[in-house]
């Protein structure tokens, strides 16, 4: 039954990952390029395990979406030039 449970909630993840990356393509050029795993190596020109360490030690910036790793090619640009991950966004409270 959790085998179960577990596969669902990937084939689910996938798809909203899916429909995420066509809609933020959909939106234009001017809109942010969304890259996976595989995008990002080819873009950069390293293996993907490379990736994959830099993620790891927190040396890269990214996000994920479900269990799927993916990268702003802005923050990408971003770190290459200056070496540096973006500040994360802070988050106003309401009072």
């Amino acid at each position: 039954m959790e085998e179960l449970l577990q596969e669902l909630i990937n084939k689910i993840s996938e798809q909203i990952a899916n429909r995420v990356i066509a809609y933020l393509k959909q939106q234009g050029s001017n809109q942010e390029e969304v890259l996976d795993v595989k995008g990002l190596a080819q873009f950069l020109k390293v293996p993907e395990s490379w990736i994959y360490d830099k993620v790891r030690f927190g040396e890269l910036p990214y996000h994920k979406v479900g269990h799927y790793t993916r990268f702003l090619k802005s923050e990408i640009m971003e770190w290459l030039k200056t070496g540096k991950l973006p500040q994360p966004k802070k988050i106003k409270k309401a009072i």
